[in-house]
């Protein structure tokens, strides 16, 4: 069964080979996933554009060879997409006048069919005034880059159209059998699956497979990801196959959930198989004792451990400059102050002395007075 995807209000849609839609809710729908390197994002897929010049036949092989198709602009998004691919491309200096589209005539129904076998629909098309024009052989389709719109040309056209490639998607609810077939035979072929910078050898957990085609009997939200597929071939150069498998579930999980069940796969699929849990203790033992040493405080250095930090020299200028304006506030301050208790010290013994000589006065008074009454009486008797 083949998909389109679309946008809808909230939701992501599908639409089928009979033109029906499936909508799913946005929370149903399990993220996103990134494009291969060398490829670029647009909308919900991955796009990558050819600098060499072809005719249909090859453009679609160069887009095949890729595990991708032809571009289809089969909505007003994926129409602006190839808008921005061609405005994109026109800036560089050579003879090219745009990119080839996935669309040909059926010549003996006189319809026009998508490369994925889909009937181009009438209420979506955009061909340039005049277009098609239906002249003999004339069977397949460009956009010209002065134009942006659809013209049908000759299909064996090769000077001056270059091929714009779509990455092609998988879409399947969950529970479905699904078949990733990377396009050679009798090769040994390595599978990767990756998933938010975390990548898996699928071969790792599957029995060595070595297999073109990958088989999910029972395909889970988990089996979610980008699937590369890597061969030598007879060339004894490495290809390589992307295909990005999207599952729809019905389950609402939390956004955490599957980032933590991708980092259990990941670790899963590095341990040996059959193992019991005392072998795997056993085995995990050197590592288990690592962390733990990694981890203990010696106690009896923490203290002077933190009188380093806080006395740090601080070499910084400006922690200087800070440093001096504050010696001279705090000694003008200070300075400020002892002037002020030196002149109270001052008063104080001032006022000290004062109190003594009254005192002097004051004793020197009665003892006059003393001696000059016992004159008195002396005299008297």
């Amino acid at each position: 069964m083949e998909y389109t995807l679309c946008r809808n209000n909230n939701k992501i849609c599908v639409k089928q080979n009979d033109n029906s839609k499936l909508c799913l809710n946005n929370s149903f729908f399990i993220g996103t996933l990134p494009c291969p390197t060398g490829w670029e994002s647009h909308g919900l897929k991955c796009y990558k554009m050819s600098h060499q010049f072809f005719d249909f036949s090859n453009a679609t092989k160069y887009c095949n060879d890729q595990n991708a198709e032809v571009i289809m602009p089969k909505t007003v998004e994926e129409q602006n997409i190839m808008k921005t691919l061609l405005r994109h491309r026109v800036n560089r200096n050579d003879k090219w006048d745009g990119i080839w589209i996935g669309l040909t005539v059926n010549e003996s129904k006189g319809t026009w069919i998508w490369n994925d076998g889909t009937t181009l629909d009438s209420a979506n098309v955009a061909w340039y005034t005049g277009e098609p024009q239906g002249f003999i052989h004339e069977n397949c389709v460009v956009s010209p880059n002065n134009t942006e719109r659809w013209h049908d040309v000759k299909c064996d056209m090769n000077n001056s159209y270059s091929a714009a490639c779509q990455l092609k998607d998988m879409i399947v609810t969950e529970g479905e059998s699904v078949n990733l077939t990377c396009g050679v035979s009798n090769l040994q072929t390595k599978w990767t699956r990756s998933v938010n910078d975390t990548s898996v050898i699928v071969s790792e957990y599957a029995n060595g497979l070595t297999l073109p085609s990958l088989v999910f009997y029972y395909v889970k939200w988990s089996d979610q990801g980008s699937y590369e597929c890597s061969f030598i071939n007879i060339a004894g150069l490495l290809e390589t196959r992307i295909t990005r498998l999207f599952v729809n579930t019905s389950t609402e999980m939390c956004p955490c959930r599957c980032d933590y069940r991708r980092k259990l796969e990941y670790w899963e699929s590095k341990l040996p198989q059959n193992q019991t849990i005392e072998e795997l203790k056993k085995e995990l033992e050197p590592v288990i004792r690592q962390i733990q040493d990694q981890l203990k405080v010696n106690k009896t250095e923490l203290s002077s451990t933190i009188r380093k930090l806080t006395s740090a020299k601080d070499e910084r200028k400006s922690s200087h400059t800070i440093g001096f304006v504050g010696a001279v506030f705090i000694s003008v301050i200070f300075g400020t102050v002892f002037f002020m208790d030196l002149v109270m010290f001052r008063q104080h013994i001032n006022n000290i002395r004062k109190i003594c000589d009254r005192k002097k006065k004051k004793s020197k008074k009665s003892n006059q007075e003393r001696n000059y009454e016992h004159f008195n009486i002396s005299i008297q008797e």
